[in-house]
């Protein structure tokens, strides 16, 4: 889950900066990926699954992890990169989409009123 969550992020960032395909974690990602990973986690908290662990997957946990993997994220690229970036916005994006009682249908609708 926290590998998606940096993916789905990373992706959303780029897009919302006019990139439709980016290179995350050594591999060409695009708008498919980030939509594998954010409504699997979608799923994982409406079909209240639970990780390995026995922790379940609530939006309370997504949230949490959410705020862990944006601080790893801006490890993993640099203060620089991170804060040029447009990565809190692409974070509140996939709050919002990730969190939604209704499926969003694709991550893009509503990210287009972000586009730069």
């Amino acid at each position: 889950m926290r590998a998606n969550i940096r993916v789905a992020v990373q992706y959303i960032e780029a897009w919302i900066s006019g990139n439709g395909c980016v290179p995350i974690y050594g591999l060409m990602e695009d708008a498919a990926t980030a939509e594998i990973s954010r409504t699997s986690i979608w799923q994982w908290i409406h079909h209240e699954k639970t990780l390995s662990n026995g922790t379940p997957v609530t939006k309370a946990l997504f949230r949490q992890w959410l705020a862990e993997e944006m601080r790893v994220i801006q490890d993993e690229l640099g203060e620089h990169r991170y804060s040029s970036g447009r990565f809190d916005e692409a974070a509140r994006l996939m709050e919002q989409i990730t969190t939604s009682d209704e499926l969003i249908d694709f991550l893009t609708l509503p990210g287009y009123r972000l586009l730069a």
